[in-house]
């Protein structure tokens, strides 16, 4: 009784430690550095194998069939009801295709039974003696043999469930870190990629869709709003008479203003000559007494003096300027009324303008009219587009989420599971620790005990009393193992191999045409209006295609609809393309008016450069203070008083006069500004060509100019379609982001938490499997231990009898 007491409290101990261990393991797990890392890394390295081990029991031994195959035998998978209408019509064809999962939970549902019926006999039986205790006498000569079997065989058996013991351990902290968080921080990035994606998304389609037709719109309108001067641009562009007639206005405005420069012009000039005159015979007199004086002086200094004084002469030349022909032709052109004749022309020309305006104003108005509604159709368009998944409300699901994880009864729930699930891990390892210490302490102890012995006094029937300790547990806790094992299979294996396969192997034909019957299934859930296939739309965001179609956009709006939104702007377009245009005759070629245009053209060729040429230079030549110091420097003469002279003269003659220049040149200057504004000539042959052209063809110019614009127009709507289109089909709403954000999701559910909750079921179902021979192992060898300590002390109860 001492030693069964013995035990009992040992594997209470063991419990508790292989407990602490685990918690000690989970707590260093959370440290970054040394051994805590490592031993993270083993941990998840553990996780890998057991999760490949599971995986491959259930995709490849149990279930390798697809529901796709269900297809081809008669079932109707075309939606979620008729699925369910097939398997309860033809549940034999179901059971077939799932027969893997039959068995195998048939086969827990046995073990159940059996171990429940055998964990209330084998008791009984001990009791009444009747099992588990062979003769001795009969059992002496086999004894060794035997133990040395059993004890291989345990052997083996406890090394297969160590291995699975593991797996319990680490997955069953696996599955506490999904449930305690893990799971619902990625679900949480997910939702915040998902509403980011949603967000920008719809910022580009408004962009896109109205934006961009703003955009569009504005430079149609600017080309419709040139129209008017535009078409007279045409007209100048094929006559130049619209540039023409400006010039002359221009000119015929300034008219007065060169009357007036020109007489000034011809008044200063002749002053000016007259005054240049006397200055030269002053100077011509100042120089002959210096060239008297310097007569008897022979120096080189002298001479190079008198050579210079000899020289002295007044440079310019006023009267080279002549403009009176200019004078008589402005007073013409002012006489006969120039500027009339002028405003006459334009006139006509404006009235043709007026012309055009009044023909194209309706057609314009229609054409701004349809731009107007069609921008608020397109911006109604784009809000109805906007609004599509606008309903899902990302705050709402996720405040959801979080007071589902802190709800106090979803972590207990979550405790009590770990804890559950820890102890049947502990259970395991108690059986492990009991087999173990039982074979040492049946080998290593003596068969009998001697009190003269300095020794504890323990016998091999401690291994016998270590291994029934652990024989009992088993017999204890396998029942429910075999029932927990069975309902986890059913419930986790088939989410595994009907869905999870699929998602992990999407791009796959086989799983893509699994989750294409799923997409028949849940496509009508959608409250938005979207015919959305969630896993094709999955693919569809691996391969980074547009939201339009990867979310089957057109099922509720169609790129189309822009084209026949837009196409009013081109019918009103159309109807200004086609209108027909009847100019008014104009008569540009007056008698009069030309005859005016000639006389200015040969009248007005004033040579400018000439005048300049000749009026634009120094006065004198030499400057006379310049002359006047040379004279005073002189050394062998007194020239003095000559110099003076020069000096005074300078004064009061030529700085005078260049003054008077001055204001020359400025009347000159403002003459050649309005000259220059126009050649009468030209202009004469430019309105006798326009004359002509406009009166034959004018109607044509305008309309062609007129449809130009409208083809410009259409290209500008058409490009907008075409990019609108493009960008809605191809480019708007990348969702590779979004793509990444689920399969976080689906990493975490299928292949961190139930990868997880499968591989425990499938380690402890390793361990169900070696308890069997553990189970009889045990016994023999217990047996076995007993026999070498009944022998010598005790009569068993068959041999009394």
């Amino acid at each position: 009784m001492g030693v069964v007491k013995l035990s009992s409290l040992m594997a209470v101990v063991v419990t508790i430690g292989v407990m602490e261990d685990r918690v000690t393991a989970v707590e260093n797990a959370t440290t970054p550095a040394g051994d805590a890392g490592n031993l993270a890394d083993v941990l998840d390295r553990s996780l890998g194998y057991v999760s490949e081990m599971t995986r491959f029991f259930l995709e490849n031994i149990v279930q390798q069939k697809y529901l796709t195959e269900m297809q081809h035998v008669g079932g109707d998978l075309s939606s979620l009801s008729s699925a369910v209408g097939s398997f309860t019509e033809n549940w034999q064809v179901w059971t077939v295709h799932y027969i893997g999962f039959a068995v195998c939970f048939a086969l827990g549902l046995v073990l159940f039974a059996v171990m429940l019926l055998t964990c209330l006999i084998f008791p009984c039986c001990r009791c009444c003696g009747r099992c588990g205790a062979p003769n001795p006498s009969r059992q002496r000569g086999v004894a060794k043999g035997c133990k040395i079997g059993c004890s291989l065989v345990l052997g083996v058996v406890v090394v297969g469930l160590i291995f699975g013991t593991v797996g319990m351990f680490v997955t069953n902290e696996a599955l506490k870190d999904q449930l305690a968080g893990d799971l619902f921080e990625k679900v949480g990035r997910a939702l915040d990629g998902v509403q980011s994606y949603v967000e920008r998304t719809f910022e580009e389609i408004v962009r896109v869709v109205y934006d961009q037709f703003r955009v569009t719109m504005n430079g149609v309108l600017a080309l419709i709003g040139d129209v008017q001067g535009g078409a007279m641009k045409a007209i100048d562009d094929s006559t130049g008479v619209v540039t023409t007639l400006n010039q002359l206005d221009n000119f015929s405005s300034q008219l007065e203003a060169l009357q007036v420069h020109l007489m000034r012009s011809e008044s200063m000039a002749a002053d000016l000559d007259a005054q240049a005159k006397q200055l030269g015979i002053d100077l011509s007199a100042i120089a002959s007494n210096v060239t008297s004086a310097l007569s008897g002086c022979y120096s080189a200094e002298c001479n190079l003096t008198s050579v210079e004084v000899r020289g002295a002469k007044v440079a310019v030349d006023f009267g080279a300027v002549n403009v009176s022909t200019a004078i008589a032709a402005v007073n013409l052109s002012l006489a006969v009324g120039l500027r009339g004749m002028v405003n006459i022309s334009l006139q006509q020309i404006r009235n043709i303008e007026r012309s055009i305006n009044a023909t194209i104003s309706p057609n314009i108005d229609d054409v701004l009219t349809a731009a107007r509604r069609v921008e608020s159709q397109l911006s109604d368009l784009a809000d109805r587009l906007t609004s599509t998944l606008n309903g899902i409300e990302f705050d709402s699901i996720q405040k959801t989420i979080n007071d589902f994880q802190d709800e106090d009864t979803y972590k207990m729930a979550v405790d009590i599971t770990y804890g559950v699930f820890l102890g049947f891990s502990c259970m395991v390892s108690l059986v492990i620790f009991l087999d173990l210490l039982g074979l040492l302490m049946g080998w290593i102890l003596p068969p009998d005990r001697h009190t003269d012995s300095a020794g504890c006094g323990c016998t091999k029937a401690v291994g016998y009393h270590l291994l029934m300790t652990g024989t009992a547990v088993t017999l204890i806790f396998y029942w429910l193992f075999s029932l927990l094992v069975a309902i986890l299979f059913v419930s986790g294996g088939l989410v595994q191999t009907e869905l999870c396969r699929n998602i992990v192997k999407f791009d796959k034909p086989d799983s893509a045409a699994v989750l294409s019957i799923y997409d028949d299934w849940t496509s009508g859930l959608f409250s938005s209006g979207l015919k959305i296939r969630p896993f094709q739309t999955y693919s569809d965001c691996h391969l980074d295609k547009s939201f339009y179609e990867a979310f089957a956009v057109a099922s509720v709006f169609n790129v189309s609809e822009i084209a026949d939104k837009s196409s009013g702007i081109k019918e009103s377009v159309e109807s200004f393309k086609g209108q027909t245009f009847d100019p008014p005759l104009v008569n540009l070629s007056d008698p009069d008016f030309i005859h005016v245009l000639r006389v200015l053209e040969e009248d007005l060729k004033l040579n400018f450069t000439h005048f300049y040429a000749n009026v634009n230079e120094s006065l004198t030549d030499p400057y006379l203070p310049s002359l006047a110091a040379k004279l005073d420097s002189l050394k062998d003469v007194n020239l003095t008083g000559y110099a003076t002279d020069l000096r005074t003269l300078d004064r009061s003659k030529v700085v005078p006069m260049s003054s008077a220049r001055d204001q020359l040149l400025d009347s000159l200057q403002a003459a050649e500004s309005v000259v220059r504004l126009v050649s009468s000539g030209s202009a004469a042959d430019v309105l006798v060509q326009s004359e002509i052209v406009i009166n034959a063809n004018g109607s044509r110019i305008v309309s062609h100019f007129v449809n130009d614009t409208a083809d410009a127009i259409y290209r500008a709507v058409d490009q907008y379609l075409n990019v609108t289109t493009a960008a809605l089909e191809g480019d708007v709403g990348k969702c590779r982001p979004l793509y990444r954000s689920v399969k976080g999701v689906f990493d975490g559910f299928c292949t961190q938490f139930l990868y997880s909750l499968n591989g425990y079921w499938y380690c402890l179902g390793w361990n169900l499997f070696f308890l069997i021979p553990n189970l009889f192992a045990s016994v023999k060898l217990a047996s076995a231990f007993r026999i070498g300590t009944s022998v010598n002390t005790v009569k068993h109860q068959d041999h009394q009898e």
